[in-house]
């Protein structure tokens, strides 16, 4: 989508717009996080919403699509989630 110089957008439609321009086909997210922009990624592009029962699962489950798939996919987390995910945590 080409944007004009002075177009505004809501940061959930950038963020949409960003994931559908990276290739993101799936998003695992836990159902309270980001309501507001997961509504309007789904009004705006075909990403599937994988919900989820923790974010560290929801960090695993996108990390295991990508490799498996071989394609970009996301997580909603909040930082504490990805930490541990990512083992950065004791």
């Amino acid at each position: 989508m080409q944007l004009g110089h002075n177009r505004k957008m809501t940061g959930a439609q950038c963020l949409a717009d960003m994931l559908k321009g990276y290739g993101v086909t799936h998003v695992f997210h836990v159902p309270a996080v980001l309501r507001t922009t997961f509504a309007e990624m789904e009004r705006r592009t075909d990403i599937k919403r994988l919900h989820v029962h923790g974010e560290k699962a929801a960090a695993y489950m996108a990390d295991g699509y990508a490799r498996a798939a071989r394609r970009p996919s996301s997580a909603a987390t909040s930082a504490p989630a990805v930490n541990a995910a990512a083992k950065l945590t004791p």
